[in-house]
């Protein structure tokens, strides 16, 4: 699962599944579209049509992909974005079937910088419990 609010985690995601091409294993999907289908399909909702293939995969392990660079929590300028994410990593932290994978941007033409700098960017709520970022 990727978000698109979160720049730089789709191209990642892309990285890892053409990795994994050869055994046709991994599936991207946005995490928004997804955990609203499975509120939708809990709650026997019509769906949108691309989504309902989700409901095959539901035996598959499935990992929400936060991709950590300093635009991540950092850019105060989408503060938008920054709810989406933040709402996307506490519902998926709280799906007890959804694990999280973070991906640390080391290269600075791409974000990337010092995991101190992260941290400090991460909403208190996030570092806090129940969920512990």
């Amino acid at each position: 699962l990727v978000c698109d609010s979160n720049n730089g985690c789709l191209e990642v995601a892309e990285e890892l599944k053409a990795m994994f091409s050869e055994r046709n294993s991994m599936f991207i999907y946005d995490a928004a579209e997804f955990l609203e289908y499975q509120i939708d399909h809990a709650e026997n909702v019509d769906v949108m049509d691309r989504l309902i293939s989700l409901s095959s995969f539901s035996d598959r392990p499935t990992f929400f992909l936060l991709y950590l660079n300093k635009l991540t929590f950092g850019d105060t300028s989408t503060n938008k974005d920054n709810n989406v994410i933040e709402v996307l990593i506490e519902s998926c932290i709280d799906d007890p079937n959804i694990h999280l994978v973070l991906v640390h941007e080391q290269n600075a033409l791409k974000g990337g910088c010092e995991f101190d700098d992260i941290f400090k960017a991460t909403p208190q709520k996030l570092i806090d419990e129940p969920y512990s970022l």
